[in-house]
């Protein structure tokens, strides 16, 4: 599965789904939560449950996220300036050094305002400490 991730991300087999998050009162989408998912050609659609590890431990996670947070900030970009996006990231792109240029990179050649993205450290970071 390593050696089949590295070529998922050299050959685009990822993508994005979103979830909406919504304001109960005014019942209007306040965020969209990026979520990566792994389309594999013979497999069909993988969880990140089962690749993120694997990503986490080779240090694919790295290139990883940085494809999900430009492609997350480049799509946001087209949505209602009320809706901002939510971007997962993991420890090791938290101690990423590069990561506040990457972030202003990506804000930058995506036209999006920083005040439209969040970043979270993942779930599975989060579950794997209790």
């Amino acid at each position: 599965m390593k050696i089949e991730l590295r070529r998922a991300l050299e050959r685009g087999e990822l993508e994005l789904f979103y979830q909406p998050l919504i304001n109960l009162g005014t019942k209007q989408i306040t965020t969209c939560e990026a979520l990566v998912r792994w389309r594999h050609p013979d497999q069909g659609l993988i969880s990140p449950v089962e690749f993120i590890p694997i990503a986490e431990e080779t240090g694919l996670i790295i290139p990883l996220g940085e494809w999900t947070l430009g492609e997350a900030c480049r799509e946001a970009a087209k949505w209602p300036p009320h809706i901002s996006v939510a971007v997962n990231l993991s420890p090791l792109q938290f101690r990423n050094r590069k990561l506040a240029a990457l972030v202003a990179d990506s804000l930058r050649e995506a036209g999006l305002d920083a005040s439209r993205l969040q970043l979270e450290i993942t779930e599975l970071v989060a579950a794997r400490r209790k």
